[in-house]
């Protein structure tokens, strides 16, 4: 197949023709200008699930919880505020977000206070956000954050110095001072104690802690003067402790069963201390003592229930609350906890006075993160994690149809399960015309992974070991540089196949980048072709002196391949008839290493390393880049549309798709499976893929002589692959006469663009022979 390839490339002399039309070859039809504007991206519904949720904070001015999953065992959930009575809004940090520096300080009146991390600085970017609007404002750089308390920020050093030892650190009181842009003061409050717990409150802060001779202390620390004194020197361990509406309250545990609560006035007064009656406060999900004009409270759970305890003058009181009920804040005479789980039961809770317990507050359905798009014969698939208590991923379907805006038709599930998770850096999966290649979890009897091939949703092999980033294009798969038949079966293994970097297969045909060796190490990395079926290795590049600093990858569609060029920042894409290079500027910023490339008919896309997704039409040689929106992990093209795997500023990754060029191209064969000969009394079941879904399929057979003996008819399963033709060797007459007999093959797209025609323009790959024996 490659040998007329080889033939057409080798009279090209040099690069003259930089800058021509690649086109698609005979797939691509005439079209007319892609109109103006093109539509939006059609988002795939993301599949919801019940997530806990904590109450960050609370006042008179709004409330603020954080939203997480059970998959999510790192950083900051999804931030939510807004005003009882009222459904929450999800909030968005900025780049705090995606670094990983954003960190939550609390509600201080009616904001939420943020910080952002500034290590040059040896500091902490702070922030305020208006729990009502979602307004966010830089109130300038403090120390290590550790509360808030109403316009004051409290921090365990002065913006700028260096960072202290914590049981060495000073409590800094950070004002806001009068300046534009706002900025903070820092006030020097004092020495703070090792093994501390702290809360604010009613201008003070209450310490708890435990001295080098195991001796327990409760100060207050004024927040107007920096003074310091101590209110008790309590027998047992101090667990929690609060301060506000006049009193502070601390709670101390000698054992699993023993607790005790302790309050006086904030000015003075006796010590009243009340044991706490049913299960070791310990035992909350977090710390959550509280004080309020309703009394000093926290919350306990035992037994699967969650209780809100209750001190109100000489009363003890317990308050069932929603089970998994997390934070706690006294508002007025009120106290208000947030409880994950679905709709009908997520939000913020009031307890008021009298004991009753309703939600004041509820927050959106929380979705399972999308991952991997790709587009592959009119179908749109990604995976998620949303089947509890399957291993791995769930993969899922949705048929596109429409061009001006696209439309998805109802999900399918595949029903395997595959390895991986909602942040893998590398897809688990790949798709083509009807087949799949997943990699699958290691069952218990197993000592690896291993990479599963199917037909449909039956399994035709199996490949033992873990597949990391597979490939597949028709009948062929490729796993760790290896090419696989249908069956698990290896049909093609280079030599240096384990200096492989990158691969890409359009059918049997491959380009792949190897890593060249010298005798003094690495000498560079080079871009070849070959066929699976046909070995015969062509070098496309040189190797480039030095290594790329990541894998550098490559596409390749029917007779168009492309390549990173990792020096100059560019994309080659190389017309494999004519010779003819383009030469693509990637438009990375400086520092980007890792660019990721994808081909379809008429079509490149990439991303780049700061998540930059553009996408190029190549039948036309002026086009420029479409920039796509968005911080974008991973695309797919197809088709004229394309997917992307967008990480929005919560941290979760979603997908959608669109069409950008819509231009009409014809179906091309590039999958056939059929054998070369029947047997007597055997059935011939010759199986073909396509770039697309088609109909009319018809199987020409043909004698010697050039006369139609058989004509068969089969139907497309909507996906491009064609499996129901079958033929026992008879002619229409009945007879079977044995002989060799040609085939061909002709269909139409079954969205009307177009006849079917050959993977590459050798014109030969829609027809075949077979013997009938």
């Amino acid at each position: 197949m490659l040998d007329s390839i080889f033939r057409c490339s080798s009279g090209v002399a040099g690069f003259a023709l930089a800058l021509v039309t690649i086109t698609a070859g005979p797939a691509a039809a005439a079209a007319g200008p892609v109109p103006e504007p093109i539509p939006g991206p059609v988002s795939v519904p993301e599949h919801t699930l019940a997530t806990s949720l904590r109450l960050i904070g609370a006042s008179a001015g709004g409330v603020a919880v954080e939203q997480g999953t059970a998959q999510e065992s790192w950083g900051v959930g999804t931030v939510l505020t807004g005003v009882e009575g009222s459904r929450l809004t999800a909030r968005t940090f900025g780049e705090a977000r995606h670094n990983m520096s954003l960190r939550l300080v609390g509600v201080g009146g009616s904001s939420l206070a943020w910080v952002t991390s500034q290590i040059p600085k040896y500091g902490y970017e702070a922030h305020r956000m208006h729990l009502r609007t979602g307004d966010d404002v830089l109130a300038g750089a403090i120390g290590e954050p550790l509360a808030v308390v109403g316009d004051h920020w409290l921090s365990t050093q002065a913006a700028g110095s260096s960072v202290t030892p914590i049981t060495d650190a000073r409590l800094f009181e950070d004002t806001p001072l009068n300046t534009d842009p706002p900025s903070l003061g820092g006030r020097d409050l004092g020495r703070l104690h090792g093994g501390r717990i702290l809360a604010p409150g009613d201008g003070y802060v209450v310490e708890g802690w435990t001295d080098e001779d195991s001796a327990h202390h409760v100060d207050l620390i004024s927040l107007a003067d920096g003074s310091r004194r101590t209110i008790a020197d309590p027998a047992d361990p101090v667990v929690q402790v609060a301060v506000g509406a006049g009193q502070v309250a601390w709670l101390t545990q000698a054992d699993p069963g023993t607790a005790m609560l302790h309050r006086r006035g904030l000015h003075g007064g006796e010590v009243s201390s009340s044991a706490v009656p049913g299960p070791d406060p310990a035992s909350s999900v977090e710390p959550s003592l509280v004080s309020g004009d309703g009394g000093v409270a926290y919350l306990a759970s035992a037994d699967h229930h969650t209780f809100l305890r209750v001190a109100d003058g000489d009363d003890v009181r317990s308050v069932e609350v929603p089970a998994g009920s997390r934070g706690l804040a006294a508002v007025g005479d009120r106290f208000l906890t947030a409880v994950g789980g679905d709709s009908r039961t997520a939000g913020v809770y009031a307890v008021a006075p009298d004991g009753r317990v309703t939600r004041t507050a509820t927050v959106p359905a929380y979705g399972f993160p999308q991952t991997d798009p790709t587009l592959n014969a009119g179908r749109l698939y990604w995976a998620d994690d949303s089947l509890a208590g399957t291993v791995g991923q769930t993969l899922w379907s949705r048929k596109m149809s429409g061009r001006s805006p696209v439309r998805l038709t109802a999900e399918k599930q595949f029903p395997v399960p595959m390895s991986g998770y909602a942040y893998s850096l590398t897809p688990q999966f790949a798709v083509s015309a009807g087949r799949s290649v997943l990699n699958d979890p290691s069952p218990p009897d197993r000592l690896s992974d291993s990479t599963r091939l199917f037909d449909g949703t039956a399994v035709t092999g199996r490949i033992e070991g873990w597949g990391g980033n597979v490939n597949l294009s028709g009948p062929f798969a490729a796993v760790q540089g290896i090419v696989y038949r249908p069956d698990g079966t290896v049909l093609y293994r280079p030599e240096d196949h384990l200096s492989i970097d990158s691969i890409d297969l359009f059918g049997s045909t491959l380009v792949y980048t190897r890593i060249d060796q010298g005798a003094f190490g690495s000498v560079g990395n080079s871009v070849w072709l070959d066929d699976a079926r046909h070995p015969r290795p062509r070098r496309l590049r040189g190797p480039q002196a030095g290594v790329c600093s990541d894998q550098q990858q490559v596409a390749i569609w029917a007779d168009t391949v492309a390549w990173v060029n990792c020096r100059s920042r560019v994309i080659v894409v190389k017309n494999l008839r004519t010779g003819a290079e383009r030469k693509v500027p990637v438009g990375a910023r400086s520092g980007a290493t890792r660019i990721n490339i994808t081909l379809a008919e008429g079509m490149l896309g990439w991303v780049n390393g700061f998540y930059d997704g553009r996408v190029l039409d190549l039948t036309d040689p002026h086009a420029e880049p479409v920039r796509l929106p968005g911080r974008i992990d991973r695309i797919s093209v197809d088709d004229g549309a394309v997917a992307r795997e967008t990480y929005d500023p919560d941290r979760k990754s979603r997908v959608d798709a669109q069409l950008l060029f819509p231009h009409r191209y014809r179906p091309r064969l590039f999958g056939t499976l059929a054998g070369p000969r029947i047997r007597s009394g055997a059935i011939w079941r010759p199986q073909f893929d396509a770039t697309k879904p088609l109909r009319d399929v018809r199987l020409k057979i043909t004698d010697p002589r050039g006369r139609t003996i058989q004509y068969l008819h089969g139907s497309d399963t909507g996906s491009g692959s064609v499996r129901d033709l079958r033929w026992d060797g008879r002619r229409r007459s009945g007879n079977r006469v044995p002989g060799t007999y040609v085939w061909t093959l002709t269909a139409i797209a079954a969205d009307g663009d177009g006849v079917l025609v050959p993977s590459q323009r050798d014109g030969r790959a829609t027809t075949g022979t077979v013997q009938v024996l």
